[in-house]
């Protein structure tokens, strides 16, 4: 089984999908799964995904349920004793998996790694901005005034420390991690009951290792659509 699973949420990103897995292929350790989830596509996203020609890709398709649903989808099919977490218009550096490993490795006491990001735009160009989170040990009160890890991309944490906050659905049965009626800031949900209920330790590693893309179509972008959620 590979050490990692890289999970990917695709929906309507068929522009940056390549570029997001080319990222993940690119990176100097190497041994993980990326699990593509097709959370009901309209566009060649899926497709472009499929024809990647690396056997460590796979693609899970499901009907919409959101970012939280997709991820929980990648998760709960995910093999690798490490889930990373990527969004598909977002980029890793090619030391990304290689730096958190090392400091989880190194560190028993860590369940999360995460690392500061570059801001790009929709063309991938960097738009000199740097998003850096809080750095050393996270306190519970971080958590409830920020997003203290960045983004969804920006973390590698233990599949032991996520099954610690994992519940059932109330309507399906099946395990989640992310709540998947939050619409927005779901993975800050998250990593508050990682920090409160799982007595979770987040490290942080100082170094813009995402690369996180300001997109005007998505979510974060647009404030009449985050308070319509």
């Amino acid at each position: 089984m590979p050490r990692v699973s890289v999970v990917i949420p695709l929906y309507q990103t068929e522009r940056y999908i390549a570029a997001a897995l080319g990222s993940v292929l690119a990176q100097t350790f190497g041994d993980f799964e990326v699990i593509v989830v097709d959370d009901g596509s309209r566009d060649r996203g899926p497709d472009i995904a499929r024809e990647c020609g690396d056997r460590r890709v796979r693609v899970v398709t499901q009907a919409n349920r959101g970012l939280a649903g997709a991820r929980n989808t990648g998760i709960r099919d995910a093999t690798g004793e490490l889930i990373a977490l990527l969004d598909a218009d977002d980029l890793w550096e090619p030391t990304k998996l290689e730096r958190h490993l090392a400091q989880l490795d190194a560190d028993p006491g860590l369940d999360v790694s995460f690392s500061a990001s570059r801001l790009i735009d929709e063309d991938g160009h960097d738009v000199g901005l740097v998003q850096s989170p809080l750095g050393g040990r996270l306190r519970d009160e971080d958590f409830l005034c920020r997003n203290p890890v960045g983004n969804g991309s920006a973390p590698v944490l233990r599949r032991r420390a996520l099954d610690r906050i994992a519940f059932a659905d109330a309507e399906r049965g099946d395990m989640c991690w992310f709540d998947e009626s939050f619409r927005q800031s779901e993975d800050v949900e998250c990593w508050l009951r990682l920090k409160v209920l799982g007595r979770c330790g987040f490290g942080y590693v100082d170094e813009a290792l995402t690369l996180y893309r300001v997109n005007s179509g998505g979510l974060s972008a647009n404030v009449e659509a985050q308070l319509a959620t």
